[in-house]
């Protein structure tokens, strides 16, 4: 059975079939690979964090494929994907083209959101938030979490930040932030239509807490982010964040620096 699964996409398909490598042909009957048992054969293309929570069927079309060894260097290949609507698509895909991503918006636009001086503290580490009516992460309610009753953790670990935030007597707060790929240190700007599932293109944000978590949308504005010997030392952002299907959301700032 072949697996074929294309770096920065979002195409995962199961093969049927007795080889390990992709054939040139049509791979019919194809259903969602959560119903995949045997060597019939899978597919699941999904989009903006968007994936099909029904039956799916479609098909597979491979018209070049190329391998050097057991390495995949070339493919082309077209698509039918039935789930809540008919989806086809056309891909080619070469792994020698290069590829690079810009770095996000900066300077960050003036009106981008921020909070008022009086809500938040001039010294210390912080965590604010205040979120619309009907948002499913901070149910409508605003917060603020200081280090003066919580201990508050930052690091990055393999190309993401972690923030993990532990109030005395409450649930836990966090944020996972990634960069677009080709930054090992996170450039200060603005990141737009940023999602809680990766994308090499534009990264990922998730802000999670009071034992909620859903997949998001969201910007993010690097304020001010610094680096010592390769380590996070302090971090500045701010963002908006609404879960998906859900049009109320949350706005946050995050303040901190290294003891």
């Amino acid at each position: 059975m072949a697996i074929l699964k294309l770096p920065k996409s979002r195409g995962v398909a199961f093969l049927g079939g007795n080889s390990h490598k992709l054939s040139p042909g049509l791979y019919p009957n194809l259903i969602d690979l959560g119903r995949v048992f045997d060597e019939s054969g899978g597919i699941e293309w999904t989009v903006n964090n968007r994936a099909c929570s029904s039956t799916v069927n479609g098909w597979i079309a491979v018209d070049n494929v190329v391998y050097e060894g057991d390495v995949l260097k070339t493919v082309d290949l077209r698509f039918y994907q039935d789930c809540y609507g008919h989806l086809y698509g056309k891909v080619h895909w070469n792994n020698s083209f290069p590829v690079s991503f810009s770095g996000p918006l900066n300077p960050i636009p003036e009106n981008t959101w921020k909070p008022d001086s009086s809500e938040v503290p001039t010294t210390g580490n912080y965590l604010y938030f205040n979120s619309q009516l009907g948002s499913y992460i901070g149910g409508g309610k605003s917060g603020l979490i200081t280090e003066e009753h919580s201990e508050i953790l930052v690091e990055q670990i393999d190309g993401e930040i972690y923030v993990d935030i532990y109030p005395q007597g409450g649930l836990s707060w966090s944020v996972r932030f990634s960069s677009m790929e080709g930054f090992d240190e996170k450039p200060q700007g603005h990141y737009s239509e940023i999602t809680s599932r990766y994308n090499p293109a534009r990264g990922k944000f998730e802000f999670t807490g009071d034992g909620r978590f859903c997949n998001s949308h969201s910007w993010v504005a690097i304020d001010k982010i610094s680096y010592l010997e390769g380590k996070i030392v302090a971090l500045d952002l701010r963002f908006k964040q609404r879960c998906e299907f859900y049009i109320p959301g949350v706005y946050g700032a995050f303040h901190w620096e290294a003891p």
